[in-house]
């Protein structure tokens, strides 16, 4: 067992369950601020960029292996169009989906399913050039799936990724973001990043 696996953390349905309630909360609660908002097409600077990373949780379960909290991280960059709010652009994204085995000797097994995605990204900001800018977007791509470390079911492939998402950007430049990862069973996961955003300021 790698050192990077005991870091991740056991999470049993129950928990997960609660946990991906906790999301819904927080998207619907983003969902109606931002219906009470105006929209409107500002102007802003053409091209941003942001780094982020957070926890993640598998959806679903995976044979007979238990759900696991690990992490993941990215980037983007995307283009600004000026008559609508909306900015698209690319994005490099690794998502760790982490499962347990209990053993009869109180240890466990980690494995970790790994899903590298490089793809295209497209997000629509409710109220841009504000301090407060609640935004959801899509992500298409493709995935990189390979398990690392420990093996307990072994695959390995090429698969779609769709990825919905949906956050909210302050000050123009901190980035709270919830997502869910959809490409094939056992790497599916949703995850919460805090990210740094760099350029798409108000022009002046």
């Amino acid at each position: 067992m790698t050192p990077a696996l005991r870091w991740s953390l056991p999470v049993s349905n129950r928990k997960t369950n609660i946990i991906m309630k906790k999301i819904t909360l927080f998207i619907t609660a983003l969902v109606l601020s931002a219906i009470s908002i105006n929209v409107k097409a500002q102007e802003v600077q053409s091209v941003e960029g942001g780094v982020y990373i957070g926890p993640t949780i598998p959806l679903g379960g995976y044979h007979n292996l238990s759900n696991r909290v690990f992490v993941g991280f990215g980037g983007s960059v995307s283009y600004n169009l000026k008559t609508l709010p909306v900015d698209c652009g690319l994005f490099m994204q690794l998502d760790c989906a982490d499962h347990g085995l209990d053993r009869a000797d109180m240890t466990t097994l980690t494995q970790n399913n790994r899903t590298l995605t490089l793809g295209l990204v497209g997000n629509y900001n409710f109220n841009r050039c504000s301090k407060v800018n609640p935004f959801a977007g899509l992500g298409l791509g493709v995935g990189f799936n390979d398990v690392v470390g420990t093996v307990i079911y072994r695959s390995k492939s090429t698969s779609l990724v769709v990825m919905p998402r949906v956050g909210v950007e302050l000050w123009h430049h901190l980035r709270l973001t919830a997502y869910a990862t959809i490409c094939r069973a056992g790497y599916n996961c949703a995850g919460l990043t805090v990210g740094v955003s760099f350029g798409g300021r108000p022009k002046k």
